[in-house]
């Protein structure tokens, strides 16, 4: 961030506001930065046995703060996503009861509402933090990435044995820098695989990588903007069919926007997305797509997404069918990762969808402010645009942890980021 909307932040602090709250809740948004990288599909802490102790220990600090804030201001309530949490542990405890998945819910609704609650010096100190984390994780993959390519045998010493498990011993230094797939694929004639870092799969880099690049981006400082250049190249190296589906949109909204303005584009262009893609499979089947992805993958052969299209398009057409008839929730969460708002639907009911789309018309306000009196190359524009693109792929066709801690708490970190930066910008106004 530039000094003149750093200070502008800074300053912004409620006078009355006591150090013991200012950094208990620098604290609890440490905590939850962390959790997002601890806990769920994100298996670092497992490779040393502390999974669950890392869990427990950084969920106190993220449920004191967030205690003191729901005495104190009671006001972080009054959030479409906080409610679509709610929403969503209301239906998984009445119809599903599957306790792990409140655990979830219970630390997305702590971290929420802290984020919203906190003071302007305590997120920015967060936001700084969080990106710290995920370009650390990348520039660890890339260092993989490059050794790997140069000795291909290494991959041997992967971190998982051949039933995907972790290995209890390691046999070579590489396996610490993350895992990676066995398969193997050709780029200019050489053989590469498929690196995830921590995630339990490549597509999972939209969450952990992707989103935290564009939050990188609006946070403009020199760092920030070379992790952010960090995390794009992991996330391409990956070879993620969702990656790429992320940056196509992302190049494809660049157009659109010229002609109409970033709101409609998140109000109304994201839900048309995912209503031209259910009309297109349903109407035409998965011919066409197959098609298209047959003719990009003689470019590549890590471009045949043929398998990951079935099983996203076969499940997305199986869940909408089954959140027409439940709407009050489904008895069951959604066997594949597929549409946001359909799976949302499914995990917290017709109203949960609802705050969803409530949550979309709040970003395409604040992005709206934001970019108000930006160049179209500004780094916010690009950064809103990255994000739009990332949000085009999630809505439509993967929402993979998107629904849960990881993805929802990175949301609320963008979210709460664009909404200060914007009270900066008419503070200084």
């Amino acid at each position: 961030m530039n000094a003149a909307v750093s200070q502008v932040i800074e300053t912004s602090l409620a006078a009355p506001a006591a150090s013991r709250g200012i950094s208990l809740a620098t604290l609890g948004l440490v905590a939850a930065a962390l959790l997002i990288y601890t806990t769920g599909n994100f298996v670092v802490a497992d490779v040393f046995d502390g999974k669950r102790y890392c869990e427990g220990a950084l969920m106190v600090p993220l449920g004191i703060s967030a205690a003191y804030y729901w005495v104190n201001k009671p006001r972080c309530f009054l959030d479409p996503l906080v409610w679509y949490v709610i929403v969503k542990m209301t239906v998984e405890i009445a119809l599903r009861q599957e306790w792990i998945w409140v655990l979830d819910d219970v630390g997305t609704l702590f971290a929420l509402t802290v984020l919203l609650a906190a003071p302007p010096r305590s997120v920015l100190f967060s936001v700084k933090f969080l990106v710290a984390v995920a370009g650390v994780f990348a520039m660890m993959g890339l260092l993989q990435w490059f050794l790997l390519f140069f000795n291909p045998d290494w991959t041997r010493y992967g971190l998982v044995d051949d039933n995907g498990v972790i290995r209890q011993s390691i046999d070579h230094p590489v396996a610490l820098l993350g895992m990676f797939t066995d398969e193997t694929y050709n780029l200019f004639g050489h053989p590469v695989t498929r690196l995830q870092s921590f995630a339990t799969e490549p597509s999972l880099n939209v969450v952990y990588f992707l989103l935290p690049s564009a939050l990188a981006l609006l946070l403009r400082t020199r760092t920030s903007l070379l992790l952010a250049g960090a995390m794009l190249l992991f996330s391409v190296l990956s070879l993620s069919g969702s990656v790429f589906l992320s940056l196509a949109f992302a190049g494809l909204w660049f157009v659109v926007v010229q002609i109409v303005p970033f709101g409609v584009a998140f109000v109304y262009g994201l839900p048309a997305v995912l209503v031209f893609y259910l009309w297109g499979i349903t109407t035409f089947g998965l011919d066409p797509l197959f098609k298209a992805f047959a003719f990009f993958a003689q470019y590549g052969d890590f471009l045949a997404k043929g398998e990951s299209l079935v099983e996203r398009s076969g499940g997305a057409v199986m869940t909408m069918s089954t959140v027409l008839a439940a709407p009050f929730g489904a008895a069951k969460h959604p066997a594949f990762p597929g549409p946001w708002l359909i799976n949302g639907a499914s995990e917290g009911g017709w109203l949960g969808a609802l705050f969803l789309v409530f949550f979309l018309g709040k970003l395409a306000r604040q992005v709206t402010v934001l970019n108000r009196h930006r160049g179209r190359l500004s780094t916010q524009r690009l950064a809103t645009l990255l994000f739009l693109g990332i949000m085009s792929t999630v809505v439509a066709f993967d929402d993979y942890q998107m629904s849960n801690y990881a993805g929802l708490v990175m949301l609320g970190f963008i979210s709460r980021f664009i909404a200060l930066q914007n009270e900066a910008e008419r503070s200084r106004r």
